[in-house]
């Protein structure tokens, strides 16, 4: 059986961009549908980082006071290490961001969205319902009852990542290796001299890309290597191997981790679409956001923020 509604909005994907996306069209009265495959709270492999940009929004939707709220760790800027002599430290007190795992701050994001428009979990979107041209809606399952669900809109939003439905389905989401970048990212404890700032190292080794620490809240670290695919194909690198090989081989680190432990299970990977290849991000009846529109910047690897 398959049951059949309209709503004015449907926002594919409840990260960042399409939690606030809702959060935006629910306080202007809209009739929204938000809809997510996974069940909120979910990990989402990330480096964690909530910058300036990001905070200036939230401070923009009256957000920003509730972090306190959320496990989180205040960053007041970063240190850049562009090789193993050259070291650049970057403060800014004026527009502080801060760290916040992806399975808490999207679940608060989420929640804020809860309380504005409809939602649907475990809802994998199958396909898109497409009329002259013009995209009308989804089709899809709840991945629960196994009912087929059909939902007409006059926009659909794809906030669905990386590996978005809703491009795929427009032809939207292809890319060659070197307008992609791959990354790792693992917690870890007991990391020595983790201050408040986040750590980036340019090293030779790891370029087109970097190597990270961030400071997360309860003594824990954000640790991870990020790299543009076509290098790595080139080169036929292991990002686990290059993390593992820097970290016991780099004197800038070694000591540091002499005590480190990984998190159990905490070690994930992603892929990100990066911001310079030019994908087209809407048309007749649709709307691309987040990593799903390729927004991501190619220098930091940062996503949110965009």
């Amino acid at each position: 059986m398959e049951h059949q509604e309209n709503r004015d909005v449907i926002v594919v994907g409840a990260g960042p961009s399409g939690s606030i996306c809702a959060i935006l069209l629910g306080r202007m009265g809209y009739n929204v549908l938000l809809v997510d495959k996974a069940k909120f709270p979910r990990d989402k492999p990330c480096g964690d980082g909530i910058s300036g940009k990001s905070v200036s929004l939230l401070k923009e939707f009256g957000l920003f006071e509730k972090i306190p709220s959320i496990e989180h760790q205040i960053c007041d800027g970063a240190t850049i290490y562009l090789s193993d002599e050259i070291k650049v430290e970057l403060d800014d007190a004026t527009n502080t961001g801060f760290t916040s795992k992806r399975v808490v701050y999207d679940n608060f994001l989420f929640e804020k969205a809860k309380e504005l428009v409809d939602v649907l979990e475990e809802f994998s979107v199958t396909d898109l319902i497409i009329e002259n041209s013009k995209v009308m809606g989804v089709k899809g399952i709840n991945l629960k009852t196994k009912e087929g669900i059909i939902c007409k809109a006059k926009v659909v939003v794809g906030a669905d990542g990386a590996n978005s439905v809703v491009a795929s389905k427009l032809g939207l989401n292809k890319f060659e290796p070197k307008h992609r970048a791959s990354a790792l990212r693992v917690y870890y404890k007991n990391i020595s001299a983790v201050s408040k700032k986040l750590e980036l190292y340019f090293l030779d080794n790891i370029m087109p890309g970097y190597f990270w620490i961030f400071p997360l809240e309860n003594g824990q670290a954000n640790v991870g290597i990020g790299m543009v695919v076509s290098e790595m194909q080139n080169r036929k690198i292991s990002l686990q191997e290059l993390m593992l090989n820097e970290i016991k081989t780099n004197p800038l680190l070694t000591e540091r981790f002499k005590d480190a432990q990984m998190v159990e299970g905490s070690l994930r990977g992603w892929n990100l679409p990066l911001a310079t290849a030019k994908r087209k991000m809407y048309g007749n009846g649709f709307v691309l956001l987040g990593d799903a529109a390729s927004l991501i910047d190619p220098f930091t690897g940062e996503g949110i923020g965009n």
